[in-house]
C-alpha cells in the first residue's frame, strides 16, 4: 500500500473517530464475504456503515485524534460500524443484524465520546431506546395526567348538567 494511500485511509478514519458519536469495534473473523457484504448493505440502509481498516492505520487515526483508550481494543483482525446519526445508532443497529442473521460476531469493544470503551458499555448502549421512543415516553407522560384532569372536568361537567335537568 503507498503512503499516499495509507494517509488518505488515516484521514477518513480520523474523521470518523472525529464525527462519531459512538463506533463499535468488531471481530469479524469466521464472516463469509458474503455475510460481510449482507452486513454492510443491512447496516447501510440505516445510515450506519461497517468498515474494516488495518489496526496499525486506526491506531494512528487514533493517536492524531487525542482518542484515548483504543489502542488496546484494535488487536487482531478488527472492523468497525459507525453512523454520523446518534449514539445509540451503531451498537444498536448492528446488535440487531447479528441477532436477526444468527451471525456470531463478537463485539470487542468501542469508542464512545472519544474514549475507548468495553464491549459491555457498548451494549448498553445497544439497549438504550431510540430518540423517538424517548420523547413519545417524555410527551405521554406529560401528556397522561393531563388527559386525567380532562376527563374528570368532563364528567363533573357532565354530573351538573345531569342534576340539573
Amino acid at each position: 500500500m503507498a503512503k499516499t494511500e495509507k494517509e488518505l485511509i488515516i484521514g477518513e478514519v480520523e474523521e470518523i473517530f472525529n464525527k462519531s458519536a459512538s463506533v463499535v469495534f468488531t471481530d469479524y473473523r469466521g464472516l463469509s464475504n458474503a455475510q460481510l457484504t449482507r452486513l454492510r448493505n443491512d447496516l447501510r440502509v440505516k445510515s450506519v456503515y461497517y468498515k474494516v481498516v488495518k489496526n496499525t492505520l486506526a491506531v494512528r487515526a487514533a493517536r492524531s485524534t487525542h482518542t484515548e483508550g483504543l489502542e488496546e481494543l484494535l488487536k487482531g483482525p478488527m472492523a468497525f460500524a459507525y453512523s454520523y446519526e446518534g449514539v445509540t445508532s451503531a451498537p444498536k443497529y448492528l446488535m440487531e443484524h447479528l441477532k436477526k442473521a444468527g451471525i456470531e460476531m463478537s463485539v470487542v469493544g468501542g469508542m464512545y465520546e472519544g474514549k475507548g470503551v468495553s464491549a459491555d458499555i457498548i451494549k448498553e448502549i445497544a439497549s438504550i431506546p431510540s430518540k423517538e421512543v424517548l420523547l413519545s415516553r417524555i410527551l405521554g407522560g406529560i401528556l397522561g395526567p393531563l388527559y386525567g384532569l380532562v376527563g374528570v372536568l368532563e364528567a363533573i361537567a357532565k354530573k351538573k348538567t345531569e342534576s340539573a335537568a
